[in-house]
């Protein structure tokens, strides 16, 4: 059973940011689509905006190419049931890393994505989500 497939609603204040405040709700949809892992995010940041974004590509670690604003290619890696990868590129540098690992007894999922900074240095993100009970 691949623990990550689901619907999972952000818990903000257990949320932490290096740079910017943590969306005030938001939920996550990873589901199969064929042979690729679909992403459906929607949140609502700290000023009251709604966002909305979705991803798919194989959990192989295959590049796909991609139209979202400043990521040119991206990947998804499926590591284990609990724990899936992406990585995504821009002009052949890698732009983020994002991990997610499910607990043990399925119910949260934790989110951590790391953001080069064009210093050397790294910003990351980090949330965490619970899996919603209406999914």
């Amino acid at each position: 059973m691949t623990r990550w497939l689901g619907v999972w609603d952000l818990v903000p204040e257990l949320c932490h940011y290096d740079i910017g405040q943590p969306p005030v709700s938001g939920r996550y949809a990873i589901d199969r689509d064929g042979a690729q892992i679909r992403f459906t995010i929607d949140w609502t940041d700290a000023d009251g905006q709604s966002f909305h974004t979705g991803f798919a590509a194989p959990a192989d670690g295959t590049m796909v190419e991609s139209d979202a604003p400043g990521v040119e290619s991206f990947s998804v890696t499926a590591e284990s049931d609990r724990v899936l990868s992406s990585e995504a590129r821009m002009a052949g540098n890698r732009s983020q890393i994002a991990t997610r690992r499910v607990s043990a007894d399925g119910t949260t999922m934790s989110v951590l994505m790391r953001l080069p900074t064009p210093d050397g240095g790294e910003n990351s993100v980090f949330q965490v989500y619970r899996r919603a009970d209406d999914a």
